[in-house]
């Protein structure tokens, strides 16, 4: 969520801001806000899609500092729609926006659009260091100020949101936490103790400062007049003018400073005048014209106050039984977590979605029907990068959709818009079958053909635009409640299915590479962009040398009895050729790379997005294929995104190689011709280019 200008305004009034020194607690952190970090506070490369080993490298050292100082951090990141979608006009105002920003990259600005996979690879580095996470059903805010006051300890974020929850420990926004570990000595315990320097925001500070008589709940009067990611900007602005008209104390000209920008301003000065919250209220709606509208506006209200008054108990999910180890983490159905249709969601599904193991995407579609697809760094005059990957979106909608149709006695009716022309203003055109935004959302759906009552509606880009369709679900699959008793063979078939690639065929190599190699083969013969020769020579080198990186990165304190991992029957296995290569060699290798690991300056070579498209193109096919694979309980082994993808790398091999004409013998030298990953190398190649 997010308070309109309120982040500014506090940014001013550094009277409310202490000093503080962080160490020896624990932590509640605002996973998004780590994601943030990572694009403003560090020179990672995001305009080619994301290099993923240096932001896993990042994300560790950001947690290793915090372990030096005796830092426990509990991680908690944002699910997916709400069900009364009071958070689907703040979802397709940010879509747009990051299409516009497209634009800005386009023209050789530099514009915040993260890469396909920021959240994969945060959520695995986590695990790695078995860090404390959840992914909460919906939107996390709420739950991370509970959590905080239960484990009596700060919240860190960048959200404007937690300037007005009441949370005991203090507010840390991540603008102001110095990472450079700094040391004291701790006289009565006679150590020296590591800590964070940082300044800290008490909630209870505002309050007593601006307006005491209203306590923590003129914080959530605020928060509502002003505007949130829940309320709109400008929807109690007649309000506040009509207060500020008929209340002596204020002065006339005051009202003026709305038109200009400083609603915000304008509200805090406003609430300081009344001296309880019922005075607050009174004089707010005392111009809705009879008892009846007063009473009915002022309950909306007091409603979209509730959701910054912490209770104890008040979502569905209780993170701190999730976290506690002497607490069961087995996740329970919760008549909050339903379907359109009315479904509870199964238990299996629920826990792997808060493990982090199944994305949003799939809780959105099992509970709104909806998704929003990701907006990455492409070519607008292209087609969208997730456009290939419908085919393998509609498996996954049909499981979860398939004996489920719409009908009107089941449908959940969503939120009813104040303002429909204003909600249909985010998306450009309605394309396909469009989709009618009324109290009942799906009524469209009733009255059109049978196979419109298991689509899913979807909301991605189409040229420089924002465009909604209706997707109808490959019901040729099991449903939902048969997944966890499907044998791990049957699902592979589901994603061999979904790839239209027989893995049988692939059996020399190993499972992590078996899907490996179906991704790339889907993306040759189904790419919308139309990817060439170069451009999978160019993936498939990178992936080779990553792994090789990540080898030398295990081993670089190891100076003999390394173990082979040699398998008989996976003879193209890259893994073992790795380890039957000295560490020499693989690393005369790896420097024989070197070149491409190099940052691209953007001011002397100018971005082709048409290439980082297509690399784009293979990233949202991996992660269709990725986030089917767990959806279906992980039947091929998960992949390690930072041994797989590096953007920069591959744009610079890829234009490297289209410039020569002697791409194999180029490649074969660096790999070192004959040597084990050469071979593997070359048979991965073969694999890919014979199925085409």
């Amino acid at each position: 969520m997010g308070i309109r200008g309120l982040t500014t305004y506090m940014h001013n009034q550094q009277q409310f801001f202490r000093n503080h020194r962080l160490c020896n607690t624990k932590l509640v952190i605002d996973g998004n806000s780590i994601k943030h970090f990572m694009f403003n506070h560090q020179t990672t490369d995001f305009v080619h899609g994301g290099d993923y080993d240096e932001i896993d490298q990042q994300i560790n050292e950001f947690f290793q500092k915090l372990r030096m100082c005796n830092i426990s951090p509990y991680v908690m990141l944002d699910g997916g729609f709400d069900p009364d979608d009071r958070k689907l006009n703040t979802t397709l105002r940010r879509k747009r926006e990051q299409i516009r920003r497209n634009r800005v990259i386009a023209r050789g600005g530099s514009e915040e659009i993260r890469p396909i996979f920021d959240n994969e690879v945060l959520k695995c580095r986590m695990r790695k260091l078995d860090i404390p996470f959840i992914v909460t059903e919906f939107e996390a805010d709420y739950d991370m100020a509970l959590l905080a006051n239960d484990l009596d300890c700060p919240v860190l974020s960048r959200d404007s949101d937690f300037y007005v929850f009441p949370v005991k420990r203090g507010y840390i926004h991540m603008d102001y936490l110095d990472c450079n570990v700094k040391n004291k000595t701790n006289i009565r315990m006679g150590i020296i103790e590591n800590y964070l320097e940082c300044q800290i925001y008490y909630s209870q500070d505002l309050v007593c400062d601006h307006f005491p008589g209203l306590g923590d709940d003129g914080l959530s009067l605020l928060a509502t007049l002003a505007g949130n990611d829940y309320v709109e900007p400008g929807t109690y602005d007649t309000i506040i003018q009509k207060a500020f008209n008929d209340n002596r104390r204020m002065k006339f000209e005051e009202m003026e400073r709305l038109q200009t920008g400083r609603r915000l301003e304008l509200c805090i000065e406003f609430l300081r005048i009344p001296y309880t919250i019922d005075e607050a209220l009174n004089i707010l709606f005392l111009s809705h014209g009879t008892n009846l509208n007063q009473k009915r506006a002022r309950e909306k209200f007091e409603h979209y106050m509730e959701f910054y008054t912490l209770r104890s108990g008040s979502t569905p999910l209780r993170v701190f039984d999730f976290f506690h180890p002497r607490k069961s983490v087995t996740a329970t159905p919760s008549d909050n977590i339903r379907s359109v249709d009315g479904r509870e969601m199964p238990n299996w599904m629920l826990d792997r979605h808060r493990r982090g193991r199944i994305g949003n995407f799939e809780l959105d579609v099992f509970v709104k029907r909806r998704v929003c697809l990701k907006t990455p760094v492409e070519e607008t005059r292209m087609q969208g990068v997730f456009d290939s990957t419908r085919s393998i979106r509609q498996i996954t909608y049909g499981i979860i959709v398939k004996g489920y149709p719409y009908s009107s006695k089941t449908t959940t009716p969503t939120t009813d818009h104040e303002n429909d022309e204003a909600f249909n203003s985010y998306c450009d055109e309605e394309v396909s079958q469009p989709v009618t935004h009324t109290t009942q959302c799906w009524v469209d759906r009733e009255e059109g053909d049978s196979d419109n009552k298991y689509s899913v509606e979807e909301y991605t880009r189409e040229g420089e635009k924002l465009h909604r369709f209706l997707v109808k679900a490959n019901l040729n699959v099991n449903s939902l409640s048969e997944v966890p008793v499907m044998s791990k063979y049957a699902r592979k078939q589901v994603i061999s299915m979904a790839l239209d690639v027989d893995f049988d065929l692939l059996k020399p190599f190993s499972d992590k590479w078996r899907l490996l190699i179906g991704v790339l083969i889907f993306w040759m013969r189904e790419g919308t962009s139309v990817p060439q020769i170069e451009h999978a020579k160019a993936l498939i080198s990178c992936i080779a040398v990553l792994s090789i990186k990540e080898n030398l990165m295990k081993l670089r304190d190891l100076r003999f009895g390394r173990k082979s991992t040699r398998d008989n029957y996976q003879p193209y296995s890259l893994d073992n050729a790795i380890s039957k290569m000295s560490i020499s060699d693989l690393k005369h290798i790896y420097l024989s790379f070197f070149s491409f690991f190099r940052r691209i300056d953007r001011t002397k070579n100018p971005t082709n997005l048409s290439i980082v498209h297509i690399f784009q193109e293979f990233q949202a096919i991996l992660k269709s294929v990725m986030s089917l694979n767990e959806f279906l309980m992980a039947p091929f082994p998960s992949i390690n995104l930072t041994e797989t993808y590096r953007g920069s790398f591959v744009y610079s091999l890829a234009t490297e190689l289209q410039s020569r004409g002697d791409q194999d013998e180029f490649l074969e030298e660096k790999f070192q011709r004959g040597s084990p990953v050469q071979v593997a190398v070359g048979a991965i190649q073969n694999a890919v280019f014979s199925s085409l």
